[in-house]
């Protein structure tokens, strides 16, 4: 009976310590202390969460942004092959275009629902809008101040628009103060947009 006894408790106790494993592992803190983010993906249509190592994602950030630069070097030289930048920069959305919808045919996305994106505020379609302009200025820029000239100046803009957008909660995200460590990441990177570009800039000055 004593035996018996000892078992029900034993395993009222493994009970409990599952659940306070369940509700640690559902913990956004918890996560956050494993070092996992949660990111959405979509799956014919309906959002599920995947947890992937901040470190994975980090390194996937790192090559989309290593990128960057030889997609500008490429358009510029598309530019000259084409005999303007502009034909160029259609070039670059028809490749793109022609690229991604194989993709969305093979994972089966669902057509979309315009008439909700119709519903929605009229900045959410001005990514294309700044896509041409991105492209058009990586064609017309980066030949003259060279491709890491170019990158560390596009990263400053980025960096003081996002800036802006967090404090302010614009763009539909959720607001975040601009404390000290901000100002000082934003101040570093100017500093290396003005590194970047001091010769230019003295040998402007000179003249």
């Amino acid at each position: 009976m004593a035996l018996r006894q000892k078992g029900i408790q034993h395993d009222k106790k493994v009970q409990i310590d599952r659940t306070k494993i369940i509700h640690m592992l559902h913990d956004r803190e918890a996560r956050s202390n494993f070092k996992f983010i949660r990111c959405g993906a979509y799956t014919g249509g309906r959002e599920k969460e995947i947890g992937m190592p901040l470190l994975v994602l980090s390194c996937l950030a790192l090559v989309s942004g290593a990128l960057v630069p030889l997609q500008g070097g490429a358009n510029a030289a598309l530019g000259r092959a084409l005999g303007h930048p502009l034909w160029a920069a259609v070039a670059s959305l028809l490749v793109s275009l022609i690229c991604i919808l194989p993709v969305l045919l093979a994972m089966r996305v669902p057509v979309p629902d315009l008439g909700m994106a119709l519903a929605q505020p009229s900045w959410i379609w001005i990514g294309g809008l700044v896509g041409i302009v991105y492209v058009t200025g990586a064609i017309l820029l980066m030949p003259t101040m060279g491709a890491a000239g170019f990158m560390i100046a596009v990263v400053a803009g980025q960096l003081l628009t996002s800036l802006l957008i967090d404090r302010f909660g614009l763009m539909g995200l959720a607001g975040k103060p601009l404390d000290l460590w901000r100002v000082l990441g934003a101040a570093t990177v100017m500093g290396g947009v003005l590194v970047f570009q001091w010769p230019s800039l003295s040998r402007l000055m000179a003249g």
